[in-house]
Formats: C-alpha cells, sequence, structure tokens
C-alpha cells in the first residue's frame, strides 16, 4: 500500500513520470515525489496499522529470538553477487534521489546500476537473456509512449470531456479527483490490480490538464486505488501469500474486512492530502 507513495516503491511510479508533460516530470523526483505523498503516505501507515491490530490484538508482535537466529544461519553470509546487486541498487536510488539536483535522466542512472550489476557479476549473460521478462519491458516501453499519442488523437480531450460536466457544477478539483478513486474502486471490482493500474493510468494521466488537476495527482490517486481491494481474488499479492502460507495466514473473512478497511483508508488518505496538495501549489 505504501509503494505509491515512493518513487521506486513500484513501477508504474515511473510510469506516471514517463506520462507527464517534461515541465512537471522534472518537479518530481525521488525526494519530490515523497514530499508530495508524505500526507497520504501517514495515513495509510497509521491505517494499515490499526487495521492489523484491530483484526487480531492478540498476535504476538515479535518473532522469538531462536527462531530468528535460526534463519540467520539458514540464509548465511552475503555472497559476493548479493553484495554487487545491493551496490547496482544502492547507485540507482541514490541516483534517482541526486537526479532532482544535477538533472540526470532517469534512464542513464537505470543504465548505471545495470552496468554496476553486468561488471560486477551478479547478472550474467544467462540470467540477461532469460531472467529478465522482457516481455514486460517492452509491454512497459509502449505504454510510456501512449501520453503522447493520446494527447495528439484527442483522446485526453475525449475522456476529460465525459468527466467534467460532473465536475464543472462545482467547480472544485476535489470532485474531479474522488471521481478518479471511485471510479479506480469501481474497476477493481471486475479487475485485477495490474491492468487496472495500466489502464487508469494511460487513459486518466494524459486527460489530467483537461480536468484542471495535475497529472501526477490524478497518476498518484489511480495507482494508489489499484492496489486496494474488495474481491480478493483480485488482488494478486493476496493470493501470492495465501498460496505460499498455504492458507494458514488468513481466511476469505479476514481478507474481506481488510480489503474493505484499506480502501477506506486510502480515500480518506486522498481526502486529507487535497489541502496540502492545494497549499503545495498541485492542484
Amino acid at each position: 500500500m505504501l509503494g505509491p507513495a515512493f518513487l521506486t516503491g513500484v513501477v508504474t511510479n515511473f510510469l506516471i513520470i514517463g506520462l507527464l508533460p517534461t515541465g512537471q516530470a522534472a518537479r518530481f523526483g525521488w525526494i519530490g515525489w515523497l514530499v508530495t505523498a508524505a500526507p497520504a503516505a501517514m495515513v495509510l501507515l497509521i491505517g494499515s496499522a490499526i487495521t492489523v491490530i484491530a483484526l487480531d490484538p492478540t498476535s504476538p508482535s515479535r518473532a522469538s529470538r531462536v527462531v530468528r537466529q535460526t534463519q540467520e544461519r539458514t540464509l548465511g553470509r552475503l555472497s559476493r553477487h548479493e553484495q554487487v546487486a545491493l551496490a547496482a541498487l544502492a547507485v540507482f536510488v541514490v541516483g534517482l534521489v541526486l537526479a532532482q539536483f544535477v538533472r540526470v535522466d532517469i534512464g542513464v542512472i537505470g543504465l548505471l546500476a545495470l552496468l554496476v550489476a553486468v561488471v560486477g557479476g551478479a547478472l550474467d549473460r544467462q540470467t540477461f537473456r532469460n531472467g529478465i521478462d522482457w516481455s514486460t519491458v517492452v509491454l512497459f516501453g509502449v505504454l510510456l509512449g501512449t501520453g503522447a499519442v493520446l494527447r495528439a488523437g484527442g483522446v485526453d480531450r475525449w475522456i476529460a470531456s465525459l468527466i467534467t460536466p460532473l465536475t464543472h457544477s462545482s467547480g472544485d478539483p476535489l470532485v474531479a479527483i474522488m471521481i478518479v478513486a471511485l471510479l479506480g474502486v469501481a474497476v477493481r471490482l471486475v479487475l485485477p490490480m495490474v491492468p487496472t493500474g495500466f489502464l487508469l493510468l494511460v487513459t486518466l494521466v494524459p486527460a489530467a490538464p483537461q480536468l484542471g488537476v495535475s497529472g501526477w495527482v490524478v497518476g498518484f490517486v489511480a495507482s494508489l486505488v489499484a492496489f486496494t481491494w474488495v474481491v480478493p481474488r483480485q488482488y494478486e499479492v493476496l493470493r501470492m501469500v495465501r498460496e505460499a502460507t498455504e492458507g494458514e495466514m488468513f481466511n476469505d473473512r479476514q481478507a474481506v474486512i481488510v480489503g474493505v478497511a484499506m480502501t477506506l483508508v486510502a480515500l480518506l488518505a486522498i481526502l486529507i492530502s487535497v489541502p496540502y496538495w492545494r497549499a503545495i501549489g498541485i492542484i
């Protein structure tokens, strides 16, 4: 749930950057992104903690020392390849933090981190060929170019024309923001997380200027609600965790309760962030 609050939290955040006009994208480096998303992140953190504690207040909060030591011995020391991988990750994150000050393109930073991984031996030729999901990389590259295509074809204006009649009556950007949020929640009832995120971002971020709202705000809101769920089977992460734990961690009733609670927390986080976004000039 906190992934949308950090530029490096989820891959779709980079899609948002790619869909923004050049002038706007420069504002949202790693630090700029975090500062803008901070109020929503705090609400999400506190809300998720309260939800988990309220659901099962008797669960132990700490693993025993014996279990922790056993796991550490099983894992062993970091291998050389793991150390190189950490170094490549550090280059990427530090590069993103500094990019806002030295004006380095994100693609250059990514290539530098990849170079560290390859030269250090953490990513060999075979892994580079077979270990990377190249179909997803190609899809992501195509999606990065859709913003300009949609704007050139007037699709952004068409999408905006469907929403603006609902927002003009109030003249408040909050209405447009909440319509985007509720639209995302509705789409999540029928589509899983990943296609929902891509669909909302590609269609709504280019249309944001027509709605009188920052493209970043629309992208952040759409990305945030894509991580919520009401129907547990529509959330890939939940299914993965359940399969990994053989269904022993939670039941369907708990999954629905947490999903509904986190959906409400996400909507509350958006509402609380609106005055802050006004104050910093985002909307």
